[in-house]
């Protein structure tokens, strides 16, 4: 298992809030599989951006994601 800051630091990701300490116990892709403490990796592809479904998974209680700004 990895904590948030592992996860930042070979993603090269860039911490927002949160507790970097955390250690996240599952990881999740698929917006309509999230629930409560997970970390969602939204993928952009060819039909759809799950950017747009990270508001529906912080409403089912998901710890932490990633936002990919480019």
């Amino acid at each position: 298992m990895l904590n948030v800051k592992q996860i930042l630091k070979a993603t090269d990701g860039k911490h927002i809030n949160g507790n970097l300490n955390y250690m996240v116990k599952d990881y999740v892709l698929d917006s309509r599989n999230a629930k409560k403490n997970d970390f969602f990796i939204p993928i952009v592809g060819k039909n759809s951006n799950a950017h747009d479904y990270i508001i529906n998974c912080v409403e089912n209680g998901i710890f932490y994601w990633i936002i990919r700004d480019k």
